[in-house]
């Protein structure tokens, strides 16, 4: 079964409305967020659970793509699967 996928460029005033619209609104069931370092998403707690919980409610996979150092930290303490932008190849899949 081929699992569907979609990458997706985040940018540093990207809010979290707006990846829980394209999320919700797109097929895939994996998301790839590259996320700048100094994106305000990294530093928003709240909104990033609330992200998780839609992201379980509509059965999607979010994989973060950040060399941000706090952002990893509040992204892996809220329970996602983070991976730094510099050594992730584009063939690479999240569960590497």
């Amino acid at each position: 079964m081929k699992i569907h996928d979609k990458s997706i460029s985040l940018e540093v005033n990207t809010q979290v409305t707006e990846v829980v619209d394209e999320m919700t609104s797109s097929p895939e069931e994996i998301f790839r967020l590259s996320v700048p370092t100094g994106a305000k998403i990294l530093k928003n707690e709240m909104g990033l659970k609330l992200l998780k919980e839609k992201a379980q409610q509509f059965n999607k996979k979010l994989v973060w793509l950040t060399d941000d150092e706090l952002g990893k930290i509040l992204l892996a303490k809220v329970g996602f699967i983070v991976k730094p932008i510099t050594k992730t190849r584009p063939e690479s899949d999240y569960f590497e």
